[in-house]
């Protein structure tokens, strides 16, 4: 059974040409932001800031990329929907899905389902059918897929979670992971003690991202400290160091001085 998607998956992609007619060229962050009066974040350069973000100095480009995400002007959007349509490399059409999603994760999810989609986004048939459920897999993370909330995605994890497919398991608590909303904690804590590897590590990779994205409440907080204490000992060496990072990231262990940073899920997060 298909996941009960947006309708938008199936609207049409727009027809374009493949160019961009940008070129490649690193970007100063001192050239391209300025101050509005309200202080907020002005980009002065849009298209600049964007070759920044997509063919600058790897050391510059989550700066870049996170001012985007900051910036008040709404004319950041229509330029970054603009290139996104007529950018063919993947790679690239991705970092600006991740912008785009992040500047407003309830934006129509059109734009963005319809880039990772590619060519299958106005077909029907079983390959555009196993395109469409790949929304769900890890690699959609990559256009920040997960957090759309207009997408909904959550009840097809839970459904996956629940089910017995042990990679569809596994895609799950990596989407509910990522998703930063409050309904995927208790279904994480509640996969924390699965008999399966992937799905116990991931799981306590996701109570580390959801943790880092402020939607674990405080209940919630005590029932996944409960949970990660009764796991010190588990079996797998690297889950039970996990778990002594998640531990620590939710205030209930003193930091471990091989404490290893939770790594950037999202191209801004340098």
């Amino acid at each position: 059974m298909e996941p009960p998607l947006s309708d938008s998956l199936t609207r049409p992609r727009p027809r374009r040409d493949s160019g961009n007619g940008h070129g490649a060229h690193s970007a100063s962050r001192a050239d391209l932001l300025g101050a509005t009066p309200t202080g907020g974040v002005q980009i002065l350069d849009i298209d600049d800031a964007i070759d920044g973000v997509l063919a600058g100095e790897p050391s510059a480009r989550h700066a870049i990329a996170q001012q985007l995400v900051d910036a008040d002007d709404q004319a950041v959007d229509a330029r970054l929907l603009a290139r996104l349509a007529d950018e063919p490399r993947r790679t690239c059409a991705s970092m600006l899905c991740q912008i785009l999603v992040e500047r407003d994760r309830d934006r129509d999810p059109t734009p963005i389902v319809n880039a990772f989609l590619g060519r299958y986004a106005d077909r029907s048939g079983l390959v555009a059918s196993f395109m469409r459920r790949q929304l769900l897999a890890p690699v959609a993370l990559s256009y920040g897929i997960p957090r759309l909330r207009a997408l909904d995605l959550v009840p097809s994890y839970a459904r996956d979670l629940a089910g017995f497919r042990p990679v569809r398991r596994v895609s799950a608590v990596i989407g509910l992971g990522a998703c930063a909303d409050e309904r995927a904690v208790p279904l994480i804590i509640g996969a924390l003690d699965a008999r399966s590897l992937g799905v116990r590590s991931g799981a306590v990779g996701a109570v580390r991202w959801l943790n880092r994205d402020g939607v674990v409440g405080a209940a919630e907080r005590l029932q996944a400290v409960d949970r990660l204490t009764a796991m010190l000992d588990d079996r797998n060496a690297k889950v039970a160091q996990q778990v002594r990072w998640a531990l620590t990231e939710l205030g209930a262990r003193e930091p471990d001085p091989d404490l290893t940073p939770l790594p950037p899920l999202w191209i801004w997060q340098g």
